[in-house]
């Protein structure tokens, strides 16, 4: 296939094709979910696998700002990039990897003090407490591993590697499936044995993608040494890049609600239910991710070449791409509500009952995700952070929070599963109007 360029005018199906790398990353990035959660599940059990369920959402927190540093970084690079300055972009990248790990080890070593109380804070009770401390205490400890790789699902399509990063993905997904099977398997190494299998082969991926920009490469950046004066950037990154980390985290923390929703209206089952919707869900929607993450570099490549009319062709193109594969999304996750129920909580009745109940619902958020996660993207590709925040807050956080307190409150208990298909598409509403106030009747577009 033809290597598609950042300089070149990008019509649905080719940003398509220049999201695949990405997209695939992502499907790699979040397999390992999907193979901890089936090992869990018919290994262990339904208590295990509700614990782990629990305590995930709490390590997403801290894995956003690998999102943070990656989009944010990217968008600059980017930019700098498209202004014809290749070398800055090299510095860029170099002292945001360092930053990034020094954050990882710092909130790795806090957070792994502090995962006793964390896990009777998210709702952990005595039979399920021990399994949150071994999972997620296992997994701070190699944060630093996890921020690199997911800050450089961005990084490497703004290097024109796209390939490369999901070939490193892959990497990580297989030794991660290998171990879970080794160390939960032969080795009865448990919940905790989970945690090390991801984090090891999260590990590995980190390393090879660290090694490849050490080195001379033939992509358009490399690590090199870098100033204070380039320092003063990650000011910029991180506030251009927040809006991912706040979409990421207030995403976690409306999951960590409903989880506590769950055990209040539905007990364990329905957390476990929900966790089996989560799995896959991530899964599926890294077509809709892959796409909103290269958005990123693709819109900050065309802003700072100053071509309005390239940007106006990608909100167009990228709408209608995003609500068909969103419509697409939603059909497949309503046909496979049985076969992934049965994958996972098969062996108990009605665990599996409320699983396909709940899939079958939440599976019309999809139709709208994509397009809300586009426009936080575009929005953070032209500099303006705080559109972006809001919408990813909004959509995240406010609207989510509000449909689960308010729904089963006034519909019973089968509304939790409600709440996220109405936040999706009350979020959709305001992209919608942010697109067309903030950007096309903005004539000052260009001082976002």
């Amino acid at each position: 296939m033809r290597k598609i360029e950042l300089s070149e005018h990008f019509t649905k199906t080719k940003m398509f094709l220049y999201s695949l790398p990405s997209i695939f990353e992502a499907f790699a990035t979040t397999s390992f979910q999907m193979v901890d959660g089936y090992f869990v599940s018919n290994l262990l059990g339904i208590k295990p696998f509700a614990a782990v369920g629990l305590i995930s959402p709490v390590f997403f927190v801290l894995y956003a700002l690998g999102f943070m540093f990656g989009e944010g970084a990217s968008a600059l690079i980017a930019r700098v990039m498209g202004e014809g300055d290749r070398k800055r972009g090299s510095r860029i990248l170099s002292m945001t990897t360092v930053a990034m790990l020094i954050t990882g080890a710092v909130v790795g070593i806090l957070a792994a003090v502090l995962m006793p109380e964390i896990s009777r804070l998210v709702g952990a009770k005595d039979d399920t407490v021990g399994y949150c401390i071994e999972y997620g205490r296992m997994l701070v400890l190699f944060l630093p591993a996890y921020l690199v790789n997911s800050a450089f699902m961005s990084l490497f399509i703004t290097a024109e590697k796209g390939w490369l990063g999901m070939l490193i993905s892959a990497i990580n997904g297989s030794f991660n499936a290998v171990l879970d099977w080794l160390f939960m398997g032969p080795m009865k190494m448990g919940v905790e044995g989970a945690a090390l299998a991801t984090s090891l082969a999260a590990l590995i991926a980190a390393v090879i993608s660290v090694i490849y920009f050490l080195m001379p490469n033939s992509s358009t950046l490399r690590f090199t040494r870098f100033t204070m004066r380039d320092v003063r950037d990650l000011f910029q990154i991180c506030t251009n890049g927040v809006s991912s980390m706040v979409d990421s985290i207030a995403g976690n923390l409306t999951h960590l609600l409903m989880n506590i929703q769950m055990i209040r209206f539905l007990g364990e089952i329905g957390v476990a239910a929900m966790g089996v919707y989560d799995y896959v869900c991530e899964f599926f929607l890294a077509v809709l991710f892959g796409i909103a993450t290269t958005s990123v570099t693709v819109v900050g490549y065309k802003y700072g070449e100053k071509k309005r009319e390239e940007l106006d062709n990608i909100v167009k193109n990228n709408t209608v791409l995003t609500l068909i594969l969103g419509a697409g999304l939603c059909v497949v996750f309503i046909l496979c509500a049985k076969l992934v129920s049965k994958l996972y909580v098969g062996y108990d009745a009605d665990t599996y009952a409320l699983s396909v109940h709940g899939i079958r619902i939440m599976s019309f958020s999809c139709a709208a995700m994509g397009y809300n996660l586009f426009v936080s993207s575009f929005f953070s590709g032209i500099g303006n952070g705080l559109v972006s925040a809001i919408i990813s807050l909004l959509g995240s956080l406010l609207f989510p929070l509000l449909t689960l307190l308010i729904l089963p409150a006034v519909f019973g208990a089968d509304a939790v599963w409600y709440a996220t298909p109405v936040a999706v598409f009350l979020t959709a509403v305001v992209s919608a109007l942010f697109i067309h106030f903030a950007y096309f009747k903005n004539k000052n577009v260009w001082n976002s």
